[in-house]
Order: structure tokens, then sequence, then C-alpha cells
């Protein structure tokens, strides 16, 4: 009569059925695991496409002479930067002394951003503008600054 197996034989034989497969198999079902990522990575990549693709024929027929097409995320590609800064206006901005101490004072600080608004609470530029669509919408009509 044979001796009872022990728990530490029982786990050995366990460990010798798992890799009784034949290699071949083994390695055929790792080639279609691997290709079943794959498959499941381009058929994300070829939805992401689409998705801009279709923004951009939005955009275009919107924006018409305006459009400028959107570039193609590149997801993971670079670093988030890290972005620390203060909200001005322009009015602000556009005093020399404050401006001036906001430079100073970003220069001494850990912020590295401006957000300059040029634009008031009612959508006026709160400078005379060069830019050809503000000139015609006159959209800079109450500034009393000259035009550079």
């Amino acid at each position: 009569m044979a001796a009872p197996i022990t728990a530490e034989q029982r786990k050995s034989i366990n460990v010798v059925k798992i890799y009784e497969k034949p290699k071949e198999e083994f390695v055929n079902k790792l080639f279609e695991e691997k290709q079943a990522i794959n498959d499941a990575k381009r058929d994300k990549e070829i939805e992401r496409r689409n998705e801009w693709n279709q923004k951009n024929e939005v955009l275009k027929e919107t924006l018409k002479e305006y459009y400028v097409p959107l570039p193609l995320d590149k997801q993971n590609s670079f670093d988030v930067p890290v972005v620390k800064g203060i909200y001005v206006t322009g009015n602000t901005a556009g005093t020399p002394k404050y401006f001036n101490h906001l430079i100073d004072f970003l220069d001494r600080s850990e912020l590295n951003a401006m957000v300059i608004d040029v634009k008031d609470d009612n959508g006026l530029m709160t400078y005379k503008s060069n830019i050809e669509i503000v000139e015609s919408a006159e959209a800079d009509r109450y500034c009393t600054h000259a035009r550079h």
C-alpha cells in the first residue's frame, strides 16, 4: 500500500499539470492574447481618429474661413506641464506701472503663466485692435488708446 500524498507533494503535482501542456499550445495561446490586445488598441485608435475627423468636419462647416484643423492628440506623448498663473484684466495689463509690477511678481514667485483678458464684460476689446474682424465689428469702439 502506497503512503498518502503530502500537501507538499500535491502542490508539486498541480504545478506539473500546469506545465504539461505542449509548448506550442502555450506559445499559441500567448500569441492569440497579444494579438487580441493589439487589435483592441488598433480599434481604439481608429475610433479616436474617426471622432477627431467628425469634430473637424463640424468645425469646418461652422467656422468656414476661420477654420483651423485640430491637432490629432497623441495620448501620453508628453508630460502635462504644471501651470500656476494669475488672471489679469486688459486694463491692468495695459497700465505699464501695474503690468511691470506683475512681471516682477511672476519672476519672484513659482507662478509661470498670466492670463490677460482682452475683452470686457460686454465682449468688447479693452484695447484698440488692428485685427480686421475686430475693426469691422467695431468691437474696440470704446477704446481711447491709439492703434499700434
